[in-house]
C-alpha cells in the first residue's frame, strides 16, 4: 500500500507535463530537482533535518511525515533556460514597458505637455522647467513607441504560442509553483511558539509604523512629491523631473490612490505602509527559506525597527520600494548561485526587480551592479560561460527596459534632469577619496541605528564573520539543500561594498539615503552571527540575552524617532501659524526668502485655501510691488536692508512684513 502511494506520487510528474517524449525533444541538460509536497507515511524521512524533526507528537517510531520528495532527472523541462527563454522574456518585458509608455503618451495632447512648463517647483526658490519638445517630435514619439510596443508584444506572442515557447512557459509556471510550495512549507514547519513570536513582532512593527505615519508632520520631500507630481496627473508623474524628488514608481502608486481620495495621508503614506508591510513579510519568508527562524527573526527586528527603515516606512517616498527591490535581487542571486535548481524563476525575479527598482529611482543601479557583479564573479570562477552570458543578457535587459520607461522624462525634462542634476555631478577624484571614508562611517552608522558609533557594529560583525566564513576559494558548493549561512556572506559583501567602489569610479558621493537598502544586509549578517553563536553555545541564557538586546535596540530606535517627531511638530506648528496669519490678511503678492517655508506655502495654499489665488516669488521681480515679505531668521537676503519697518508677524523661525516694496 505504501509502495502504491509512492508510485502514484512519482507518476503525478506527468500531470505537470514532464512526458518522456517531450523530455527527449528538449535535449540533455543538467540533473534537476523536482520538489513535491506529499504526505507519505512510513516511507522516508526528511532528507534535510532527519525523520525525528517531523515526527508527530505521540506517534510511533514508524509514523513520520515526509514533506518533500526529491526526484532527480537527467532530462526534462526544468533544465537551464536557453536562448529561446531569454528571447521570450526580454521581448515580453520590453513590449510591456513600451506599451505602458505608449499608454501614458497616447492619453494626452501636446497642450498637456506644454502645461507642464507652468508648474512651479521649489529648489531654494521658485522655478519653472521649460519644455523644449516640439509638437512634431511629440507626435512622432507617440507613434514610434506604439509601433515598438506592438512589434515586441507580437514577437513575444508568436514565441509563446509555438511548441517550444509553450514548454518554456510551462516550465516557468512549474518552477513558480514549486518555489511557492517550498516557501509555504517553510512557514508551515514553524512551531506554534515561533509563529506567535513572528506574528507579535509583525503586529508591533505595523502599529509602530502606523503611529509614526499619523503623528510625523509631512516633510519637504513628501510635500514636493504631492504638489509637483502626484496631484498634477500621470503625465507629470511619468515625465516631469525638474528635481530628483520624483520617485516615479512610488509616485505612480500614490497617483492611483489620489484618484480615490486626495487626503495627503491617504495619498502619500498609506501606499508606503502597504508596501513596507508586504515587503517585510516577503523578505522574512525569503530569508527564512535560506537560513533559519532565528536568523530571519534577528534580521527582521534589527532592520524593521532601525530608525531609517522605520522612518521611510512611514514617509511618502519610494525608499521602501528600493529596499524591497534590493532584497528581491539578493534572493534572486542566491537562487541563481544554487546550481542544482532550475533558474528560470530566478532570472525573471532578477530582471523584474531590477526594472521596477530602476524605475523607482536611478540609484537602484547600485543594486543591479552588485547583483550582476556577484553573479558574474561566481560564474567566472566556475567557468560557467553560459550562465555568464545569461547574466549579461539580463543586465542589458534591465538597462534597456529602464531606458524605455524613462523615455517620457528624456523627451520632456531632458537628459540633464537625470544625468546632470546636483546629486550626480562629478567632483574631483581626490575630494571623493578624502570624503568617502567619512561618508562610509556615517552611512553604515545610520544603517545600524546610530550615526556616530553604529558603524562599530558593522566592524564587529565583519570581525566575527571570520570565525565561521571561509573565503571562496572556488564557487559556492553545489547542494540540494538551502544554502548555509556561510554561503550567503559572499553575496552580502558584494551588496555591502560594491556601491562604494562605484562612487570612486563615478567621482560622486550621493545622499546616504539612496543606500538605505544596505541596512538589510547588515542586519542579515548579524542574524547569521546570532544563529551561529546560538548553535555553538546551546544555552538558553544566550537566547534571552539576544532577545533583550533586540528589544532594547527597537526601543531605542523608537525613542530617537519620537524625538525627531517632536522637533518636526514644533517646526510644523510654526509654519501653520504663519500661514494661518497670512491667510487672514487681504490678498497680495508674496515675496518669500530662502528656506523651506516657500515650499510649504505652496502646499498649505493648495490644501487649505484652494480657491484663493496666490502668487509667490523667491526673488524680487522688476516692476512688481509686494505686499508681504517672508524672511527666515536663518538666512540673510541681499534685499533685506530695504525692510525698515517692524515685522507684522514674528516667531522663532521667521518674520512676515506687511509692506510694499
Amino acid at each position: 500500500m505504501r509502495l502504491g502511494r509512492l508510485f502514484k506520487a512519482v507518476s503525478s510528474i506527468r500531470t505537470l507535463g514532464y512526458e518522456p517524449a517531450a523530455s527527449r525533444r528538449f535535449g540533455s541538460c543538467l540533473p534537476v530537482v523536482i520538489t513535491f509536497t506529499l504526505n507519505c507515511y512510513g516511507l522516508l524521512s526528511c532528507p534535510t533535518h532527519g525523520s525525528c524533526a517531523f515526527r508527530r507528537p505521540g506517534a510511533g517510531p514508524h509514523y513520520f511525515f515526509l514533506p518533500i520528495l526529491t526526484v532527480h532527472l537527467s532530462k526534462g523541462f526544468l533544465s537551464k533556460p536557453g536562448i529561446r527563454f531569454f528571447w521570450l522574456l526580454l521581448c515580453t518585458v520590453f513590449g510591456s514597458c513600451s506599451a505602458y509608455v505608449g499608454m501614458v503618451l497616447q492619453g494626452v495632447t501636446y497642450a498637456d505637455v506644454v502645461a507642464l512648463s507652468r508648474i512651479p517647483f521649489h529648489q531654494d526658490g521658485y522655478y519653472y522647467l521649460p519644455v523644449r519638445l516640439s509638437a512634431s517630435a511629440f507626435t512622432d514619439a507617440q507613434g514610434w513607441i506604439c509601433i515598438l510596443a506592438v512589434a515586441l508584444l507580437l514577437l513575444a506572442l508568436l514565441g509563446v504560442i509555438s511548441s517550444p515557447g509553450r514548454r518554456e512557459v510551462r516550465a516557468l509556471v512549474a518552477e513558480a509553483k514549486a518555489s511557492g510550495a517550498r516557501l509555504c512549507h517553510g512557514m508551515r514547519q514553524l512551531s506554534p511558539r515561533q509563529r506567535q513570536v513572528a506574528g507579535l513582532a509583525l503586529g508591533l512593527l505595523t502599529v509602530s509604523r502606523l503611529y509614526f505615519s499619523v503623528v510625523y508632520p509631512y516633510q519637504t520631500d513628501e510635500v514636493a512629491s504631492y504638489d509637483f507630481f502626484i496631484s498634477r496627473g500621470l503625465l507629470a508623474v511619468s515625465s516631469f523631473y525638474p528635481i530628483p524628488n520624483n520617485h516615479i514608481l512610488n509616485s505612480t502608486l500614490s497617483w492611483v490612490f489620489y484618484g480615490l481620495n486626495t487626503s495627503p495621508w491617504f495619498v502619500l503614506r498609506l501606499p508606503v505602509l502597504f508596501t513596507a508591510t508586504a515587503g517585510t513579510v516577503l523578505l522574512f519568508v525569503g530569508v527564512l527559506r535560506l537560513t533559519s527562524f532565528g536568523t530571519a527573526m534577528v534580521m527582521f527586528v534589527i532592520f524593521g525597527w532601525m530608525q531609517e527603515s522605520l522612518y521611510y516606512a512611514t514617509a511618502g517616498r519610494g525608499y521602501w520600494l528600493l529596499i524591497l527591490g534590493g532584497g528581491l535581487s539578493f534572493l534572486a542571486v542566491t537562487a541563481l548561485l544554487d546550481s542544482t535548481r532550475p533558474a528560470r524563476l530566478g532570472w525573471v525575479l532578477l530582471l523584474l526587480s531590477g526594472v521596477l527598482g530602476c524605475y523607482t529611482m536611478p540609484p537602484f543601479v547600485y543594486v543591479v551592479a552588485s547583483a550582476t557583479g556577484c553573479l558574474g564573479w561566481c560564474f567566472l570562477r566556475r567557468r560557467a560561460w553560459a550562465d555568464m552570458s545569461r547574466t549579461i543578457a539580463v543586465g542589458s535587459g534591465i538597462a534597456v527596459s529602464a531606458a524605455i520607461l524613462y523615455t517620457p522624462i528624456l523627451l520632456v525634462s531632458g537628459w540633464q534632469s537625470l544625468f546632470a542634476n546636483r546629486y550626480v555631478v562629478a567632483t574631483s577624484w581626490s575630494e571623493v577619496v578624502w570624503n568617502l571614508p567619512k561618508f562610509i562611517w556615517s552611512t553604515e552608522g545610520r544603517l545600524l541605528g546610530h550615526r556616530g558609533i553604529g558603524a562599530l557594529l558593522l566592524v564587529l560583525a565583519l570581525a566575527l564573520v571570520t570565525h565561521f566564513w571561509k573565503p571562496y576559494r572556488s564557487a559556492p558548493p553545489i547542494s540540494s539543500h538551502p544554502p548555509a549561512g556561510q554561503e550567503l556572506v559572499g553575496p552580502i559583501m558584494w551588496f555591502l561594498w560594491l556601491p562604494y567602489a562605484m562612487m570612486l569610479v563615478q567621482s560622486v558621493i550621493p545622499p546616504y539615503r539612496v543606500l538605505v537598502y544596505k541596512g538589510l544586509f547588515g542586519a542579515l549578517l548579524w542574524g547569521l552571527l546570532a544563529e551561529r553563536w546560538a548553535q555553538r553555545s546551546q544555552n538558553r541564557r544566550q537566547f534571552w540575552l539576544v532577545a533583550v538586546l533586540l528589544v532594547s535596540f527597537a526601543g531605542y530606535q523608537c525613542f530617537v524617532l519620537a524625538r525627531s517627531v517632536e522637533k518636526a511638530k514644533f517646526q510644523d506648528k510654526s509654519r501653520l501659524a504663519a500661514f494661518a496669519w497670512l491667510a487672514r490678511q487681504p490678498p497680495g503678492r508674496v515675496l518669500v526668502g530662502k528656506g523651506e517655508m516657500g515650499l510649504y506655502l505652496l502646499f498649505f495654499a493648495h490644501q487649505q485655501v484652494p480657491r484663493r489665488s496666490w502668487q509667490f516669488d523667491s526673488t524680487p521681480q522688476s516692476g512688481v510691488r509686494y505686499r508681504y515679505v517672508i524672511l527666515s531668521h536663518e538666512y540673510q537676503e541681499s534685499w533685506y536692508p530695504v525692510l525698515l519697518t517692524k515685522p507684522a508677524y514674528e516667531d522663532e523661525n521667521l518674520m512676515i512684513y506687511n509692506i510694499n516694496i
